[in-house]
């Protein structure tokens, strides 16, 4: 019962100091203000909407057409949402997720700090009762958590990690391997990329330890137990790492590992992945007692060498940064030290053993005069915190704006970390000497700790208003459509996931498996796209009608027509072109894998004539009238413009009036690449008719073909300024006619096909064999095809989509899908809980031992720990030291 009260009261306490902290910001519950920023808007909660959807059964955890035109939803759940507490959105509602998630963060780091009492009362049985809840809070708020709380997955990590930390040190004293297998399994569930850098810690904690630290008598022993653990794990776990894995390896996040650790700099930004040490202050201290001790042979207990060790391993890649990429998988775009609440707990835990009653007594009074010197240094750290809030708010405050700190943010927090840190340092110093009793050290790290939690709470937790999301969120239901449609944006408005989360299907979608072909094939048609996100904006009305856009969201636009819905901020309209999910082709479309990376414009009308079989022309390019201090040429593919002379740079249509209704549209593209920015961005300001319709393209958010005009029968005047030279694959002015886009959709044969969960089915009418069906879904390999019952290949056309072959008459058509590794995964779960538990039961019994397996099991243990320390800690900064010889 004791015990228990200890949990909660380090629960409580770090759950407590966060409530000071909502209150002090106006944070819900005491306000209307989130803590959502970032990648919490962007994608936690959109995707928490959308998971509220799931679980009412308006969608499926599998194939999910709210994302990225359809896509496989059971990997971003496990990138993103892989925690119990994802299911109390079955009790909010979606305008109030906002909220929420600052009851989220809330839980979380309550559990956090609660586990680590469970892992600081276990593993220091001497440690007392108020320093174990000191440390647990520390875990609980420290660095990681206001660096990284807003990717709220990795907090479930954090809350796991030292239950696993126990499981694995119960394995080493007495071989017991369910609990490992069990804790390692769900860590990976949790978070399967995390996971990552979870078993580049266990092969380094593990190996180091039977190696070098364990009796030798039974390490063979334990090498065998450790094995079947892991493999135990690895099976449990398979339904979420197989498919995961495999839908990382086809998303756009690549790149070259060798190019991604030669670059940059040496050292790791220390403004920003330092914080990780710099808010917890007791641990550097606490470093530097422990290494000191250990250099002068003062260290009796092996675990604690042990602790110390694994501690400067983690800190290596805090410091060196190709180490620190390798430990992101060669490369990261930011929140680098993913790994740091490993780091922060071992340093705890040296603090631990500090502070945990030694053998000799130690003093009842404290020496009145260092007391009074560290009181008045804590007092100093107090005044510290509010002096800098109040001066430096800006300053401080500068990685929630740009997810990185910089020198004077450092500065700045150095100023009040040294204060703490030399608190600390001083505190455990008269503890340790008897010149300060154990009762006023124990106020001392406890105010300290509040202190330190509260001033970096204040500079990295936001407070941000949610009435935008709120605004988006009554755009839900409001249109009465029970036909397959799409939903695209004018402009990007908002956050792309929040269309999906309100329940529409759509092209877009930001996570890390966005996929490299689907990201392509959507660029290639002129939608606006960069890093890991894809959005609806840009296109023409071909690709448009292509993609089954029927519906379109404005902002603050007036009232036409065509308007379904309006509350006088967003409004919803409906286009005038649209084809259906299923258009039936003659084409031969096993030649047509890929399109061309030409004008976008273009490859849009290539991909609609090719379905159409028709030679009408729809799309027109535009010459230039007027070139004023400018060079404008063309080299192949590429078209080139300079700037000459000394005024401005301008290129000027005059486009007569047309007999018919066109759509005008400016483009500037060249790279396929998923880069944050490219050397052509903010190149243009766009006047038409004297009036300046874009300032800036193309930019990070608006990149794809920037709709100008729509006209029937007048001239119109388009003038482009251009503030940079450029060279690029599609430039220029485009129309497309209306007329010639109408009667070529209406020369097409649609099939009927309709939705369910997890299938799309229908019938389609071929005039021959070897006709296809082109589905406007992006291809994947979970897709299963039946026509007539019988199963066909699907290929993927066009870069993203699918085609399924036909036979002459009508044809009944089938798809179904399954994530990719999912059925195999599912099956490797269930054997593993049967492996896991016979094992555990076998290697458990007393004398039980496979002797044979214990020799190789133990050389292939050394051989895999002293790879993974050569790839990980020597390889990279070699690869990073000879490449800039190489380069001079």
């Amino acid at each position: 019962m004791r015990k228990g009260l200890k949990y909660m009261a380090s629960a409580f306490s770090a759950g407590g100091l966060l409530l000071i902290l909502y209150a002090m910001k106006g944070l819900f519950p005491f306000g209307e203000f989130t803590v959502s920023w970032c990648d919490m808007n962007q994608q936690v909660v959109p995707l928490l909407c959308e998971f509220k959807d799931i679980l009412e059964g308006k969608g499926s955890l599998f194939l999910n057409l709210q994302n990225a035109g359809g896509m496989n939803f059971w990997g971003v759940f496990l990138f993103f949402l892989s925690s119990p507490f994802t299911f109390l959105v079955a009790f909010v509602e979606k305008w109030q997720m906002m909220r929420f998630a600052n009851l989220l963060v809330l839980l979380k780091v309550m559990l956090c700090a609660g586990c680590a009492s469970v892992f600081f009362d276990r593993s220091f049985p001497k440690l007392r009762p108020v320093f174990a809840v000191m440390l647990s809070v520390s875990y609980g708020l420290c660095g990681y958590t206001m660096l990284f709380y807003q990717n709220m997955v990795w907090l479930d990590m954090m809350y796991l990690f030292p239950l696993f930390l126990l499981t694995l040190q119960r394995l080493a004293r007495i071989g017991s391997i369910v609990p490992y297998a069990f804790c390692l399994a769900a860590m990976i569930v949790v978070n399967f990329y995390l996971g990552y850098m979870l078993v580049l810690f266990l092969i380094l904690a593990a190996g180091t330890w039977i190696l070098f630290f364990s009796p030798r008598e039974i390490r063979g022993q334990r090498t065998v137990q450790l094995a079947a653990g892991t493999l135990g794990a690895a099976l449990l776990s398979a339904v979420a790492w197989l498919p995961s894995l495999l839908q990382y390896l086809n998303s756009a996040r690549g790149g070259s590992l060798l190019q991604s650790l030669s670059g940059g700099n040496f050292i790791a930004p220390l403004s920003t992945i330092g914080m990780l040490l710099l808010c917890t202050a007791v641990i550097l201290p606490s470093f530097l007692f422990q290494a000191l001790r250990c250099a002068r042979g003062e260290m009796t207990d092996p675990w604690e060498t042990y602790t110390l060790l694994l501690f400067v391993f983690m800190l290596i890649p805090v410091i060196v940064e190709p180490i620190n990429k390798i430990w992101h998988t060669g490369s990261y775009q930011a929140f680098p030290g993913r790994y740091g609440y490993i780091l922060v707990l071992l340093g705890l835990c040296l603090a631990a053993w500090i502070l945990q009653r030694p053998g000799r007594p130690l003093c009842c009074r404290s020496s009145a005069l260092w007391a009074s010197v560290l009181f008045l240094l804590l007092g100093a750290v107090i005044f510290a915190a509010f002096f800098l809030w109040n001066h430096y708010p800006k300053t401080l405050t500068a990685y929630t704006r740009t997810l990185w700190g910089n020198d004077q943010s450092l500065r700045i927090f150095l100023i009040f970390f040294l204060l703490s840190a030399g608190c600390c340092g001083l505190g455990l110093f008269l503890y340790r000497h008897r010149l300060l009793s154990r009762r006023l050290l124990a106020v001392c790290l406890c105010v300290l700790t509040a202190a330190e939690s509260l001033f970096y709470g204040t500079c990295f937790f936001v407070a941000k208003s949610d009435q935008n999301f709120v605004n988006v969120i009554r755009l839900e239901d409001r249109i009465d459509d029970d036909s397959f449609y799409r939903v695209k944006n004018n402009k990007k408005n908002y956050d792309v996931n929040l269309t999906g989360a309100i329940g529409y299907n759509t092209l877009n979608h930001y996570t890390s498996l966005t996929g490299e072909d689907y990201m392509h094939g959507v660029r290639k048609l002129g939608y606006s796209s960069y890093w890991m996100e894809v959005s609806s904006v840009g296109g023409t009305l071909l690709s448009d009608a292509l993609l089954n856009h029927k519906y379109t969201i404005y902002r603050q636009a007036p009232l036409e027509g065509n308007t379904v819905y309006s509350d006088g901020e967003y409004s919803i309209r409906q286009n005038d072109f649209v084809l259906g999910l299923g258009v039936v082709t003659g084409a031969d479309l096993a030649k047509e894998e890929e399109l061309e990376l030409t004008a976008r414009p273009y490859a849009g009308e290539h991909l609609l004539r090719t379905l159409a079989q028709s030679g009408q022309s729809i799309v027109r390019e535009h010459a230039p009238t007027d070139l004023y201090n400018l060079s404008l040429t063309r080299n192949g593919a590429y078209y080139n413009l300079s700037r000459e002379g000394g005024g401005d740079s301008m290129i000027e249509y005059q486009i007569p009036a047309a007999d018919e209704t066109r759509t005008y549209y400016f483009d500037c593209f060249d790279s396929l690449q998923n880069n944050l920015n490219e050397p052509y961005y903010k190149a243009f300001s766009i006047y038409v008719d004297g009036e300046l319709v874009c300032k800036e393209y193309p930019t990070q958010s608006n990149n794809g073909i920037f709709e100008l005009a729509v006209c029937a029968n007048q001239p119109v005047r388009i003038t482009v300024t251009v503030h940079k030279d450029v060279s690029v694959r599609s430039l220029g002015v485009f129309s497309v006619s209306h007329e010639s886009l109408s009667q070529t959709l209406a020369s097409m044969r649609s099939a009927q096909l309709e939705t369910g969960r997890d299938t799309v089915s229908g019938t389609a009418t071929a005039q021959a064999d070897g006709e296809y069906l082109f589905l406007s879904l992006p291809y994947d390999k979970g897709y299963t095809a039946t026509v007539n019952g019988q199963t066909v290949p699907i290929r993927r056309v066009f870069d993203a989509w699918m085609a399924i072959p036909l036979t002459e008459g009508e044809n009944a058509i089938t798809l179904r899908y399954r994530p990719q590794g999912f059925a195999a995964g599912a099956v490797m779960a269930a054997a593993g809980i049967v492996f896991t538990l016979a094992a555990g039961w076998f290697l458990s019994r007393k004398g039980r031992r496979i002797r044979p397996l214990e020799k190789p099991a133990h050389v292939l243990l050394f051989c895999l720990t002293v790879g993974v320390f050569t790839v990980i800690y020597l390889m990279p900064p070699v690869v990073y030291i000879v490449s800039r010889l190489i380069s001079g």
